[in-house]
């Protein structure tokens, strides 16, 4: 056996790399059908770049700077010039320091919009007002709120629309009813215990059971869910309360959530039904995605809007997206979502009649729509189930089984930041089956370039609002 001579198997070619008999260096061979193309080497030459040289060189012009956004939003996926290119330690400080600056620079800036409204109580802070009809303040708003504005920005915008309308409850009522519902029972309690500790429970403020921002969010909820009794708790408004928690106290936190239902349009989102919520997706589906290719591979694929919309809307992108890219949504959604049903208010209702007996109400787990067909990721506890497709059987839509949509204000700024959501994953959607379109987007979508995001959520919200003109011109 030793004497014998070993015999070697023939060594295989690497199948990722084809070498060149003209000496140029190997090239990786990438699946078309691979999900996350957008981040491969390979992918430069991509969808985006099969257009006419015609249209790349006249979106160019100033005049076409939104449209050049929106054909360029697969690039929010990917880091931003210059921070992607960073060989070192000293170019990775360099561009720190410069990023500081700019930061001070927008802080001030904010600083001199502000107007102090009420110096408050010692220790607790100042109060500030900002014009919300000033064009600087809003172009301001779209590039985002420094974090140390943010929770002032917010609470002034929601408070100057509730002094504009005349029949929305005052901060001092909200409050008051937020401290009389403590004392009174719920029936979603329950519900409200079990999904309490699941609430981004990697968060050092949320991580100690029965303590600390667990019970400041179970309180907010079971207020809530008192103060609105047609609708109680919901899955889906404990990611809401968790992130406003992270910037107010429990009183101001409510007090925030009250007018977000009241004159944000999260009360037509979480009617009971889900009216509202269908009646959202389908405007998505027919106004703001109508007529794109993306919108015509996704019916060609039978993908219904409910199947990744729900989470979208219920949440406001909570755990769909960075953090990050989160908060620069919703610091637009405080200043330009306006009411979603014209006329008055619904009165607020009244803390000392709430009893938990005082009418029927359909359970927290009733209120949940059933489970569509479509896998749906459960990487988080406080995702939302998505409620039953309009025909019936799960994602796959039926042509006509739903009245046209129409356009509704109040929820403009949303839709603009799903269009670009999905405008942002069009190449991989184009290039994909119903499984690997599902998996796109339904998974945490990996936005990497806030600044672009926003200017291609404000591209589409600009045309939207251009479209909507030229049809009431005709």
């Amino acid at each position: 056996m030793q004497g014998r001579t070993r015999r070697f198997l023939p060594k295989k070619e690497n199948t990722l790399h084809s070498h060149s008999f003209l000496g140029r260096a190997p090239s990786r061979k990438i699946s078309a059908r691979s999900l996350n193309t957008q981040a491969s080497e390979v992918s430069a030459i991509s969808w985006r770049s099969t257009r006419s040289a015609a249209r790349q060189a006249v979106n160019m012009l100033p005049v076409n700077r939104e449209r050049r956004w929106m054909d360029e939003a697969g690039d929010m996926l990917t880091l931003a010039p210059g921070i992607s290119d960073i060989s070192d330690d000293v170019d990775a400080g360099r561009i720190s320091e410069s990023l500081k600056r700019k930061e001070w620079q927008r802080i001030e800036k904010w600083r001199s919009m502000a107007i102090i409204k009420n110096k408050g109580v010692p220790g607790q802070g100042q109060q500030y007002d900002f014009d919300m009809k000033d064009p600087k303040l809003i172009e301001r708003t779209w590039k985002g709120i420094p974090d140390c504005w943010r929770a002032a920005a917010w609470y002034s915008f929601l408070s100057q629309s509730a002094r504009e309308h005349g029949s929305a409850p005052s901060e001092e009522g909200i409050i008051s009813s937020f401290h009389a519902l403590q004392t009174k029972p719920c029936t979603d309690d329950v519900q409200i215990d079990l999904d309490v500790p699941r609430t981004i429970s990697r968060h050092i403020m949320f991580r100690r059971r029965y303590r600390g921002g667990q019970r400041l969010l179970f309180r907010v909820l079971h207020a809530l869910a008192l103060y609105f009794p047609e609708v109680g708790y919901v899955q889906g408004m404990a990611s809401l309360a968790a992130t406003l928690l992270s910037y107010f106290d429990e009183e101001q936190a409510f007090v925030m959530l009250v007018r977000l239902w009241t004159l944000r349009g999260l009360a037509r989102l979480y009617s009971p039904g889900f009216e509202g919520l269908m009646d959202s997706l389908r405007e998505l589906e027919g106004i703001w995605l109508g007529g794109k290719p993306v919108a015509k591979k996704m019916a060609e694929l039978s993908i219904d809007p409910t199947a990744y919309g729900t989470r979208w809307y219920l949440t406001l992108f909570n755990l769909s997206i960075p953090f990050g890219a989160q908060l620069r949504i919703w610091d637009v959604f405080m200043l330009l979502g306006a009411p979603a049903v014209d006329g008055p208010l619904p009165p607020p209702p009244s803390a000392i009649a709430v009893t938990p007996t005082a009418a029927p109400r359909r359970s927290a787990i009733n209120l949940l729509p059933a489970r569509s067909k479509t896998p749906v990721p459960a990487s988080s506890s406080s995702s939302v189930r998505p409620p039953p497709s309009r025909s019936g059987t799960g994602t796959k839509a039926t042509a006509g089984s739903a009245p046209p949509p129409t356009p509704s204000d109040g929820l403009q700024v949303l839709h603009a930041a799903a269009a670009a959501l999905i405008q942002a994953l069009s190449e991989v959607l184009m290039d994909s089956d119903f499984e690997n379109a599902m998996k796109a987007l339904t998974s945490w979508i990996p936005v990497k370039d806030e600044d672009m995001l926003m200017r291609v959520t404000m591209a589409e919200y600009k045309a939207h609002y251009v479209n909507r003109k030229k049809k009431r011109l005709v």
